[in-house]
């Protein structure tokens, strides 16, 4: 996914942008589109970048309810990539 210039887009372009990540294959595409897009975001615009990890994380919740494990495994994972 083409991911530059987004930490300038602004919060209204996430509705297009959501119609992109949809149009992905997997699960496991969008959650990698989406941490992606939060790494180009970067600090510039914290807010978005939050948004879309918690999407991923969303995704991610999903799967985990299979596999109890998962889900703190994936919430440490992501509050590490935070730090």
């Amino acid at each position: 996914m083409k991911v530059r210039g987004i930490e300038r887009q602004s919060p209204d372009n996430l509705a297009r942008i959501r119609q992109k990540l949809a149009a992905l294959p997997s699960d496991s595409a969008r959650v990698n589109a989406l941490i992606d897009l939060a790494a180009a975001a970067g600090k510039d615009n914290l807010k978005l970048a939050l948004t879309f990890l918690d999407d991923a994380r969303n995704i991610v919740s999903k799967r985990a309810v299979k596999y109890p494990g998962l889900l703190s495994i994936s919430s440490e994972l992501l509050r590490h990539w935070l730090r």
